[in-house]
């Protein structure tokens, strides 16, 4: 059986984004849909048995009209050829009122063919080309949901954090007492789980107080893989028997994922054999880059050192989103000329930023060797002269040149 798993697609989100586009629709929202193309082209291409996503379809639980409309369009695609989509949802899909639908619920309520929402922690059969796959579904733990109980109200954010994953450990494996063995079986679950690495800038502001979850608890021998969602960066933390996977975030949100490679897994499981291969498919999405440049104290032309070292690097910066940060000393800073490089960048990159840190910086003392009769002009040579490592021949030449008048102006005001 062929599956893939790709998790936290987080449609809506439009930050670094540019004006409507032809179509109507954010640019940025554009290329999350782009991503999302990507992975239902594979999933038709390579005839997979089924789709497994692990949590946070929208931004936002209210996704609007066109958000809605957006991600329908390309579960028709997948469901028109067959291929059942599992949903599960994240803390990003659920409201903190029970009462409230999902982000979800919509295909549930329609009852559309091929579409399995799970809201709930529960186990359910897909019925694939395949044959029947089992899931069993570990959706996000609301905290306001585990203080309904009358037990919990009083409890600290450290000993709610607890309960959950108490909750989630008891739970995962009485639906795993219901496994048939004898048919593939995948557990997927939007949590944290202990061992993991943050991606975005919004992961790591937020996981800092949710409930940690023991991978002991959910890699059960039941399961054949264990589909994770709600970390934001791609990473394996477990390979085998079974293994735990997050997919990471389908496409860049922020600079948080600057360095890091987007896209989802494809999953075979040969139960026959008892063997489970996975394969990570990068998508083309757009990237985040930061780059750090540190420009020298005596740097007399900053600006063009800084596009020479950009232009080297034009493959990388093009039509990405870029973060550019100068460090330079207060004393030159003055020299370096910001318009330039962003109108240099801005030809290049999707969205540019520059951030200068200004800083005081050291000259190295460096000794010289002179003739006590010598002139200032033939000290400054001496100086160049004997550390000709640090300048080219033209620069060099450049600073005798300066300094030479710097000293005959200095002269004049004395004679005056």
């Amino acid at each position: 059986m062929r599956i893939v798993h790709f998790a936290d697609l987080h449609l809506g989100v439009e930050t670094y984004g540019k004006s409507l586009t032809e179509s109507g629709l954010p640019s940025r929202m554009e290329d999350f849909l782009k991503s999302l193309d990507d992975l239902v082209d594979f999933a038709i291409d390579n005839d997979v048995d089924a789709v497994i996503f692990s949590g946070d379809l929208y931004k936002k639980q209210n996704p609007s009209m066109t958000q809605q409309r957006e991600f329908a369009k390309r579960v028709k695609r997948l469901t028109e050829k067959g291929i059942p989509l599992n949903l599960l949802m994240g803390n990003h899909d659920l409201s903190n009122n029970t009462k409230s639908a999902s982000s979800g619920d919509i295909f549930k309520t329609l009852a559309i063919p091929h579409v399995y929402v799970m809201t709930k922690a529960e186990l359910i059969v897909m019925d694939t080309k395949s044959g029947p796959l089992q899931v069993v579904g570990m959706p996000w733990i609301q905290r306001a949901n585990v203080m309904t109980r009358k037990d919990n109200k009083n409890l600290s954010i450290e000993e709610l954090n607890g309960e959950i994953s108490r909750i989630v450990s008891k739970r995962t494996a009485e639906l795993a007492s219901k496994v048939d063995t004898t048919l593939p079986c995948i557990f997927t679950g939007h949590l944290w789980a202990a061992g993991s690495t943050t991606g975005t800038e919004e992961n790591k502001l937020t996981l800092g107080s949710d409930p940690v979850i023991q991978i002991s608890t959910i890699a059960l021998p039941e399961f054949d893989y264990v589909a994770l969602g709600h970390i934001h960066r791609m990473q394996v933390l477990r390979e085998s028997d079974p293994p735990v996977i997050y997919p990471g975030s389908l496409e860049s949100i922020d600079f948080g994922d600057a360095g890091q490679d987007k896209g989802f897994y494809i999953v075979d499981i040969n139960k026959a054999e008892h063997k489970v291969e996975y394969r990570f498919i990068q998508s083309n999405g757009r990237k985040f880059i930061k780059k750090e440049i540190s420009v020298d104290i005596d740097d007399l032309n900053p600006t063009q050192t800084v596009l020479a070292h950009l232009q080297k690097r034009e493959n990388e910066l093009k039509d990405n989103i870029v973060r550019l940060t100068i460090n330079i000393d207060n004393e030159i800073e003055k020299l370096l000329d910001d318009q330039a490089i962003k109108s240099y960048c801005d030809s290049l990159a999707y969205h540019f930023e520059l951030i200068k840190e200004r800083s005081r910086m050291t000259r190295n003392k460096v000794r010289v060797n002179f003739q006590s009769n010598a002139t200032p002009e033939k000290i400054l040579e001496t100086y160049l002269n004997e550390n000709s490592q640090n300048y080219t021949d033209e620069r060099r030449k450049k600073l005798f040149e300066y300094g030479s008048q710097i000293i005959q102006e200095a002269l004049q005001k004395e004679d005056e």
